[in-house]
C-alpha cells in the first residue's frame, strides 16, 4: 500500500475535531475510540514573550484531553509534539 493510498483509507475512518485544545467541550456529545493531539505551541522565542499560551495550550490543554479521555475510558492517546 502506498503512503497516499493509507491517507486516503485514513481520511475514510477518521474524523477531524478542530479547535483550540482547552475548548473540549465541543467533544463532549461525541464518541471518539481515540485521541491524536497534534496541539502544541513550538516556537521558543514566542515561549519567551508570551510563556503564558504556552502553558495554557502545551500543558493545561493537554491535561483537559486526557481529564476528557480519562471521562470516556478511551484507551488510547497519543501525543505528538513536533
Amino acid at each position: 500500500m502506498e503512503v497516499t493510498d493509507h491517507q486516503t483509507h485514513l481520511k475514510s475512518v477518521t474524523e477531524q475535531a478542530q479547535g483550540l485544545v482547552n475548548e473540549i467541550n465541543q467533544l463532549e456529545n461525541k464518541d471518539y475510540d481515540m485521541i491524536i493531539n497534534f496541539a502544541a505551541e513550538s516556537h521558543v522565542d514566542n515561549s519567551i514573550s508570551d510563556p503564558v499560551s504556552f502553558v495554557r495550550t502545551n500543558t493545561l490543554g493537554t491535561l483537559s484531553l486526557l481529564n476528557y479521555a480519562n471521562s470516556k475510558i478511551l484507551e488510547r492517546f497519543l501525543q505528538l509534539y513536533h
